[in-house]
């Protein structure tokens, strides 16, 4: 139930500066605007039973200073996740139902959000979105990637108007989350239930007829979160107690990545254990900033990597 700061401007000794407590049994996600200055926290499970977003003003960053807790009838099952996407911010909203799905909500006004669309895909439940280039990637478990347009203008959408483009259901595969990568035209899945683990690869050069093209999989575990560093062509995925996966997907894509050998490094940087426990690897998220990876694990809090490739 608390989110914490840390200053990596010393990448070797990370120190926490501060931290925010809210009402929930778990902060599942926060997101940082691009432009540094607004952050989002998420409420699962609170005891008040009312959930919703935490807003963040982050004028010093070292130090967050709570805006305001935004909660409303809609937001009552819980928040999963979130995307903030300039004076948009778009909430995952639990349960598998039509009052569930997507929340779209207006925080020009940070101190007043307003709801001002919603969308759900049906079949499942919603965990995660992603959006980018006036697109909205849905990552809708069963249901597959649900893709909308938010502001893209290729199916007349906004964020108030969100308009399905197309969708695109793999046969056994719940679809935990997804990065686009524009440049290249494909966009990177993962299910973190099965094992072994295989992450997909859907070709989105055309937007209205996603189809697979090409998989990567690890035994032992599933994947979790990724990043790419698209300039390098390189893919840092979050694998459980595998650690953490560097796959080179530049140039084309197609068939089974793993047998390509594409994989340029790995590391399980905490040995032992397995998640969730005491002790032991459980990568949750890499994200990459000034050439090293910033780790997320379910046990041991922060990790930072320097790749040697």
């Amino acid at each position: 139930n608390t989110l914490y700061v840390w200053d990596i401007t010393t990448r070797n000794a990370p120190f926490l500066t501060d931290s925010v407590r809210v009402d929930a049994r778990v902060v599942n996600d926060v997101k940082v605007r691009e432009d540094g200055t607004l952050a989002i926290i998420t409420h699962e499970a609170s005891n008040d039973g009312l959930n919703g977003i935490t807003l963040l003003d982050l004028a010093d960053p070292k130090a967050p200073v709570v805006i305001t807790r935004f909660v409303a009838p809609d937001l009552a099952p819980g928040i999963h996740n979130v995307w903030i996407a300039g004076d948009y911010a778009y909430l995952v909203v639990d349960g598998a139902v039509p009052s569930s799905g997507l929340r779209v909500l207006d925080i020009s006004d940070p101190a007043n959000p307003q709801i001002v669309a919603s969308f759900y895909g049906g079949g499942s439940f919603l965990h995660d979105v992603y959006v980018r280039d006036g697109l909205a990637f849905l990552s809708h478990w069963s249901t597959g990637l649900v893709i909308l347009d938010v502001g893209n203008g290729i199916a007349g959408g906004s964020p108030i108007n969100p308009v399905e483009v197309s969708r695109i259901a793999i046969p056994g595969y719940e679809v935990h989350n997804a990065w686009y990568w524009p440049e290249s035209g494909y966009v990177f899945l993962g299910d973190e239930i099965r094992v072994p683990g295989t992450v997909r690869v859907v070709d989105v050069n055309d937007l209205a007829s996603p189809r697979e093209v090409a998989s990567f999989t690890l035994a032992g575990a599933a994947p979790h979160n990724f990043w790419v560093d698209e300039a390098a062509g390189i893919a840092y995925f979050s694998w459980y107690e595998n650690g953490v996966h560097a796959v080179d997907v530049s140039g084309r894509l197609l068939g089974e990545l793993d047998k390509q050998a594409r994989q340029v490094a790995s590391i399980q940087y905490d040995v032992g254990g397995a998640c969730v426990s005491t002790s032991g690897t459980c990568s949750w998220a890499p994200q990459l900033h000034d050439g090293f990876i910033y780790v997320s694990d379910l046990n041991s809090g922060l990790w930072v990597l320097r790749p040697t490739f």
